[in-house]
């Protein structure tokens, strides 16, 4: 076994050569005097040493001891997946809530609200709105629909009237001037006849001497005036039954046409009258919501901003807004926001702990939201996305 070893670097006092006596000298009493200077600054530096020796044992215990000997404790550190627990506070709701919801149209303010937890049954009062508008729009309504009513009847009899005349020109009006003007001109070609038989004799008696040409002259005008009587009464009678007759039935059809449509209008406003009637005394029996059926009532839960919850009485709600919800408490679930540095780690079907108040469940999570919740001042622009966890039935 091979060791290293150092060689002393000064001999022996036998090896050295005997001192030259040539070469010694004498010692002088200075030279005495700093020797012993010497002596007492070394003694003073060890009793300084011994000094601190003594100090470092009284203030430092072990710092003379010699080091305990005995077994050393190890561990053996080995590849292994990594544990990563993720902890968020969230809350506890149901997944199939019933929804009270305002059915009255434009904004409406709360009289009455049932306090939340309450238990009701079928049929009890939930919330209370205000109904003097409500009220108003009714008797408005009202008015709206005997006035639309009044006008719908004027307007059928006006239709009537407009379809009997129709008839009554066919087979009244029409008819009797027809038969006037024929009988005109039958009266026309009488007297064309009459005036051509004078005109006739008038012309025998002139070439037997008789009458004058004066006279023949007169009757021959007088079978003018006769012929240009009988072409006007013709013509009166083409132009009554082409043109006068056709006039008259255009204009009678079209009164009964605008006549149907204003009925059309009048029944169309008559109904909208009723429908707005319906509805606005559907919305003052709205005015009082009552529970479809029994179970626990509770409030919405609120915006993270606000500090009063949407629904407490004097407050204004719209229509459509969620006023109460009546939770199935068979069907529970949570809702947490996980932050958005370990969402990429939770996922549907993943394990989780739930801690309520009073027990601890074993639970899964159900849904992870693919968009963020909305950040805002009241949440410190923290980005998180709702993840739902189904509780178990029999828990």
């Amino acid at each position: 076994m091979p060791t290293d070893v150092i060689p002393e670097t000064r001999g022996s006092n036998e090896d050295q050569p005997p001192p030259d006596p040539s070469r010694t000298t004498g010692t002088g009493p200075a030279e005495q005097d700093s020797s012993q200077g010497r002596r007492w600054k070394m003694s003073l530096v060890v009793v300084g040493l011994l000094v601190i020796v003594v100090i470092a044992a009284i203030f430092i215990p072990g710092t003379l001891a010699e080091p305990e000997a005995g077994p050393k404790l190890t561990h053996t550190i080995g590849r292994d997946d990594l544990l990563v627990t993720v902890t968020e506070q969230g809350t506890l709701e149901s997944s199939n809530n019933t929804e009270v919801k305002c059915r009255v149209r434009g904004f409406s303010m709360v009289t009455w609200v049932i306090p939340a937890g309450s238990i009701v049954e079928p049929g009890d009062e939930l919330v209370r709105l205000d109904t003097k508008l409500i009220e108003e729009q009714v008797s408005l309504t009202r008015t709206n629909t005997h006035i639309a009513t009044a006008t719908l009847e004027r307007t059928k009899a006006n239709v009537a009237r407009a379809e009997i005349a129709i008839d009554a020109y066919k087979e009244g009006r029409f008819l009797s001037q027809l038969k006037l003007k024929e009988k005109e001109l039958e009266a026309n070609k009488r007297n064309l006849r009459t005036a051509k038989t004078m005109l006739e004799r008038s012309q025998k008696l002139f070439k037997q001497g008789y009458v004058t040409e004066l006279e023949v002259a007169g009757n021959a005008f007088t079978v003018t005036q006769a012929e240009l009587e009988l072409k006007v009464k013709e013509t009166e009678i083409k132009v009554l039954k082409e043109y006068t007759q056709q006039m008259q039935l255009e204009t009678l059809q079209g009164n009964l046409t605008a006549s149907k449509s204003k009925l059309a209008a009048d029944e169309a406003g008559l109904a909208m009258e009723l429908k707005r009637k319906k509805r606005a005394e559907e919305e003052l029996a709205a005015c009082v919501i009552k529970a479809e059926r029994g179970g626990l009532v509770i409030y919405p839960s609120a915006a993270a901003w606000k500090r009063t919850p949407d629904i407490t009485e004097g407050a204004t709600v719209r229509k459509d807004q969620v006023l109460l919800l009546m939770p199935d408490l068979s069907q529970m679930q949570v809702k947490v926001g996980i932050h958005e540095s370990m969402i990429d780690r939770v996922y549907a079907g993943l394990k989780a702990i739930v801690t309520l108040p009073d027990r601890t469940l074993e639970a899964q999570v159900t849904s992870v939201a693919t968009v963020t919740r909305p950040a805002g001042w009241w949440t410190g622009n923290v980005v998180k996305y709702d993840t739902i966890i189904e509780l178990p039935e029999d828990q």
